[in-house]
């Protein structure tokens, strides 16, 4: 009566609770993305928008077929490629002082954005942290494979805001990246 399920099939409870957190953050972003997309003005932000929802989409397939089958899913899971990766811009410059909208009216391509960037921050975490505690094999590999998948389209975000002066970036002053770099030494073969 006790007998336990064969081990390609065994959960265990935490795992369970972790894959409805991650299936579920995959919806609540892939609706947002949606939303964003309705929203949107500029053509590039929404086919930004467009790809990265048809890349989470299959993500989102895959943990499930993994989670719900306990197999290896059909197919693997791929590469997010940003096309035509433009360099980061450095430097600041003055800019508006940012607040709150007061009504969905007011929602820009900025804020579409930084909350598109912020999501997929938000579900790189989740991701990393939670693919550390999963103990079904296939699991663990699906949802880990996932996680430099996200930080690339986030990276893309921050691109698109960037090259509009939306995420500016200081520069580290040569001297100063000198100083942090010559505040370490190399181990010098004491590892054993």
């Amino acid at each position: 009566m006790n007998q336990s399920p064969r081990h390609d099939s065994q959960h265990g409870q935490h795992e369970g609770c972790d894959m409805q957190e991650i299936l579920a953050g995959m919806v609540a972003v892939l609706d947002q993305f949606v939303l964003f997309r309705e929203a949107a003005l500029d053509p590039e932000l929404k086919q930004l928008l467009d790809r990265q929802h048809r890349f989470m989409l299959e993500q989102y397939e895959l943990t499930l077929e993994s989670f719900s089958t306990s197999r290896k899913p059909r197919r693997e899971t791929q590469a997010y490629l940003i096309p035509n990766l433009p360099q980061v811009k450095f430097g600041t410059s003055p800019a508006a002082p940012a607040k709150p909208i007061a009504q969905p009216s007011e929602l820009a391509d900025k804020g579409i954005a930084g909350y598109a960037l912020g999501l997929l921050k938000s579900q790189a975490s989740l991701l990393a942290m939670t693919s550390l505690e999963l103990v079904h094999p296939v699991c663990r590999r699906v949802v880990s494979a996932q996680v430099p998948e996200y930080i690339e389209m986030a990276y893309e975000a921050f691109l698109y805001l960037n090259g509009r002066g939306w995420y500016q970036v200081p520069a580290l002053p040569a001297a100063e990246a000198q100083r942090i770099a010559s505040s370490f030494a190399p181990a010098g073969g004491s590892a054993g």
